[in-house]
């Protein structure tokens, strides 16, 4: 046999050997996770996610989000916000594969993991397609440890994954608090639909005012109507209760607190009347800030004040708002819409 020959047989029967290896291999651990083959953790059409269970074991809580008709609800059909489900959904989108965990910490990493990492259910059209554990962040917060599982399959080491675009970590994205979730909306009423605003003013009652349509134009009174005002000003002040948001639910005050508060005489009581729909009365209590201060001494907060929605539900309102858009201008009406002498 020629040296050729010899060298083309050898070197067939190395690659059969080769081959019976990883053949043997596959069907030793079929059915048993290979994370190299498991890191695609990208949902491709996301559009066609229709449902997201986020499990934080931690607090053994759970939190359901469900779309239908386009829209975002939570599990029990509640309003949603908005932000926080497109922070899910871009996650689904922009994950990409970072790197392989280091062997000296795959074990600390496994502990926590299995401990702390939270599980989110990815359903599309109705059925379980993928679901991510997402854990902790790596020490240089630029990348999450993670791990997929399919309906077939299970990754059993995490792999390190970070998102297009994120200098931080993934997993502050996915949280269960319901009061988190829950959408922000205290009123809102176009200015073609208000028949009257009244605002009362306890600390300051001279800054009360009440506006009533009257005969197609709006009357501004502060017991008596006030002449100096300046009608493209005022109209332009019933737009401010269009769109108003409260800042943050409550995590402060106990049920006794609560109570105390109530009984307690208002900063503000606002009432608007709507021409259709009912009327809505809230009250506005002064708000403590969260600062060091002496036993008798009370440190009322200038940004924020408390007040409750449609449900009874405490909420904190920030007067300013984001670029300068809040309750403010309402509290202030009577500087908006009253000219006053130079």
């Amino acid at each position: 046999m020629k040296k050729k020959q010899i060298i083309v047989l050898l070197t067939s029967v190395a690659l059969l050997a080769v081959l019976g290896y990883y053949t043997q291999t596959a069907l030793k651990n079929e059915g048993k996770s290979d994370p190299t083959e498991l890191i695609n953790f990208e949902v491709e059409n996301v559009e066609e996610v229709d449902k997201i269970v986020i499990y934080d074991p931690l607090f053994n809580v759970d939190f359901t989000l469900v779309k239908k008709d386009e829209e975002w609800k939570d599990g029990n059909g509640n309003c949603v916000q908005d932000n926080p489900v497109e922070n899910i959904l871009e996650a689904f989108r922009k994950i990409s594969f970072k790197g392989y965990v280091n062997d000296k910490l795959k074990p600390t990493v496994n502990k926590l993991m299995a401990a702390k990492a939270k599980q989110v259910d990815i359903y599309k059209n109705g059925k379980l397609v993928k679901t991510w554990f997402v854990g902790h962040g790596t020490p240089d917060h630029h990348g999450t440890y993670m791990l997929l599982q399919t309906p077939d399959i299970k990754s059993d080491q995490p792999v390190i994954m970070d998102m297009e675009g994120l200098n931080g970590i993934i997993e502050p994205r996915f949280f269960v608090d319901p009061k988190q979730w829950a959408c922000s909306d205290l009123f809102a009423f176009e200015q073609n639909n208000i028949q009257g605003v009244e605002l009362v003013n306890a600390q300051t009652p001279e800054e009360s005012y009440n506006i009533q349509l009257e005969n197609g134009d709006y009357v501004a009174r502060t017991g008596e109507e006030v002449l100096n005002v300046n009608k493209q000003n005022l109209l332009s002040f019933l737009n401010a209760f269009d769109n108003i948001h409260f800042n943050q639910q409550n995590y402060t005050m106990n049920n006794a607190q609560i109570d105390s508060m109530k009984r307690t005489t208002p900063h503000y009581s606002l009432k608007i009347t709507p021409k259709k729909g009912e009327v809505e009365t809230y009250n506005f209590y002064d708000y403590i800030d969260d600062v060091p201060s002496r036993p008798d001494t009370n440190i009322f907060s200038m940004e924020y004040l408390w007040t409750f929605t449609k449900e009874d539900n405490l909420v904190r309102v920030q007067i300013g708002g984001r670029f300068g858009i809040g309750l403010g201008p309402i509290l202030i009406g009577k500087d908006i819409f009253v000219e006053t002498e130079n």
